[in-house]
């Protein structure tokens, strides 16, 4: 004996599947905009960061290319202490390499990290994003000794 699903029913498994997570992660723009990283000032002088400063580090991690590039931002980013607020952060930070990758790949690296926390395993086999996560690794090591 066949039984009749209701079509509400189908509507409402698909709801509840992605208000549990089932779904694709959301997209969120960035305004890449250098005052959302105020909240870090103090964090310069004792290179301890915050958790609001961590979080706005993370929101903005896609615009910090441009802020490496930009001219005026450099006397923060030659901080000692930028270094130490990004490796606690768990960010980027550009090397004075010409190995550094370039912004657009930084970009598109950090694309793929998130792809990858939410399991896409195409994003993790990219030589791009393995390279950058060895040298993060290594950068967490050297911190550790």
């Amino acid at each position: 004996m066949k039984t009749k699903v209701p079509p509400y029913f189908v509507v409402v498994c698909v709801l509840v599947m992605l208000l549990l997570g089932g779904g694709p992660a959301p997209v969120v723009a960035v305004t890449c905009d250098g005052t959302e990283l105020n909240v870090c000032k103090d964090a310069l002088s004792t290179g301890v960061p915050s958790k609001i400063c961590c979080d706005k580090l993370k929101e903005q991690e896609s615009c910090l290319p441009i802020y490496f590039k930009d001219p005026k931002y450099q006397i923060i980013i030659q901080n000692p202490n930028a270094k130490k607020i990004a490796d606690t952060c768990g960010g980027y930070y550009p090397r004075s390499s010409k190995h550094d990758p370039n912004p657009q790949q930084i970009c598109t690296i950090t694309l793929q990290r998130r792809t990858v926390e939410h399991g896409s395993a195409a994003a993790a086999a990219s030589p791009a994003f393995q390279t950058l996560e060895r040298e993060r690794n290594k950068r967490k090591e050297e911190l550790q000794w």
